[in-house]
């Protein structure tokens, strides 16, 4: 049988672009980017209502090529909006409702329930999907031996509130509060921890802490 086409790991013409400062506005973010490429939406979700309406920081650049992609990447012009030099990043997809299933029904006919049943063999099996299944998780490797859980936590603040943290040998994972968090996360890929180059990227799954024993005094 053909295999299936996987989805991209990448929104291969949108940016990803944080730590915009709060005078910001839509306009400017369109502005700053457009000297590399036409710029054909600018997304900035927004938090508050009337005069307490305000950006939450953050911003998704969608591009008319890909090639205008390649090339916000690659320069070594920093960009600065709202007074504030802002960090820029490939745009990973989120969670797609399109492909939540529902559990088989009688009353469906025996073809609708096998194309459920492909669905979540889907689900399961495609890193893209089980990524949007945990869009608050992000996977850490290449940690050093010395790495604990409190350290990756307060490495990983400067991007949101850390909601969990799971470290294992040579790996963890790191559950913020929101999807954009986690987005931001994204962003520290490549730096250094405790003398060593992490690489960060979407978790497959969610944090499953061990359970406790009980103590044996009780």
């Amino acid at each position: 049988a053909p295999s299936l086409p996987t989805k991209p790991l990448f929104e291969e013409r949108t940016v990803f672009v944080r730590n915009i400062g709060e005078g910001a506005r839509e306009e400017e973010v369109r502005e700053a980017f457009m000297k590399l490429g036409a710029v054909v939406g600018v997304r900035m979700p927004t938090t508050g209502e009337g005069d307490d309406l305000k950006h939450k920081g953050y911003a998704y650049v969608e591009f008319a090529k890909a090639e205008s992609v390649e090339a916000v990447l690659a320069s070594k012009e920093g960009f600065k909006l709202g007074g504030q030099e802002v960090q820029v990043a490939r745009s990973i997809p989120m969670k797609d409702h399109r492909h939540q299933t529902a559990a088989n029904r009688k009353d469906l006919p025996q073809r609708s329930n096998q194309r459920l049943i492909i669905e979540g063999k889907l689900d399961r099996e495609d890193p893209v999907r089980q990524s949007g299944q945990h869009p608050t998780t992000v996977f850490v490797k290449n940690l050093a031996k010395k790495v604990t859980e409190d350290i990756l936590r307060d490495h990983f603040a400067q991007c949101g509130e850390v909601k969990k943290v799971l470290v294992k040998p040579g790996f963890g994972f790191v559950e913020l509060s929101k999807e954009s968090e986690a987005q931001s996360a994204l962003l520290l890929s490549g730096g250094m921890l405790l003398g060593k180059e992490i690489v960060v990227s979407k978790s497959q799954r969610a944090i499953t802490q061990p359970k406790k024993q009980p103590d044996a005094a009780a």
